[in-house]
């Protein structure tokens, strides 16, 4: 499991505004493919397929007049566990601090494509 977390200095609204945009994902994060639950505007979950499949939780918490968004992504199911472990963890963290990134420019200055 990978936890990646980053402050964006925007209102949870506005970052919820960005994640209900399908159009946006392909801007900020690899390898999204359906939203399988939602819990507008505290929770999404994703369903990705990079390589195998894959859950993807976001959470935001407002803080310090901005957000807190927390990004946790597992395996979704028993097979990408296989390749989804401690050694690749590290990989699939580094990919997701550039999404939250991308996602906190987007969500700042309102700009999807850099």
């Amino acid at each position: 499991m990978a936890t990646t977390r980053k402050h964006i200095a925007a209102a949870p609204e506005r970052v919820v505004a960005v994640l209900a945009e399908p159009g946006n994902y392909a801007d900020w994060v690899v390898g999204s493919d359906t939203i399988r639950d939602a819990d507008p505007p505290r929770r999404l979950v994703l369903h990705a397929r990079p390589l195998g499949t894959a859950v993807v939780t976001i959470e935001l918490e407002p803080r310090e007049g901005g957000t807190e968004v927390t990004m946790t992504e597992t395996a979704g199911d028993p097979l990408s566990r296989l390749g989804i472990n401690r050694l690749t963890d590290p990989l699939v963290h580094t990919r997701n601090v550039k999404s939250l990134q991308r996602l906190k420019r987007i969500a700042e200055t309102g700009v999807v494509k850099a």
